[in-house]
């Protein structure tokens, strides 16, 4: 994955970054959006979970293996698109968000 900044006076409020993930490109303006990104995959993440663990579980094994390898893959991805973010954006946790 890779970042590119535009250090531009102009752009002294966006960052626009760009995520470079296995899958293809992701375009961040600045590091609210990828706040709000990364929550959202933290939410599908928290989804995957309750569907593969715990009572999900039981609807999980029904599946045929290669709905649950897409589920897993889904998981695998989300996880990823979050460390790589993180790993190149400082996010600031907004007032209020879950802990």
């Amino acid at each position: 994955m890779t970042k590119h900044q535009d250090n531009s006076a102009t752009s002294a409020r966006q960052q626009n970054i760009t995520v470079t993930t296995p899958y293809g490109t992701l375009q961040i303006e600045d590091a609210a959006a990828a706040s709000d990104h990364v929550g959202m995959n933290i939410d599908r993440l928290e989804a995957f979970l309750i569907m593969i663990s715990g009572e999900g579980h039981q609807a999980f094994a029904t599946l045929n293996e290669q709905l649950q390898q897409s589920l897993l893959w889904g998981v695998q991805l989300a996880a990823t698109e979050i460390v790589q973010i993180l790993k190149q954006v400082q996010i600031v946790a907004k007032p209020g968000a879950r802990k």
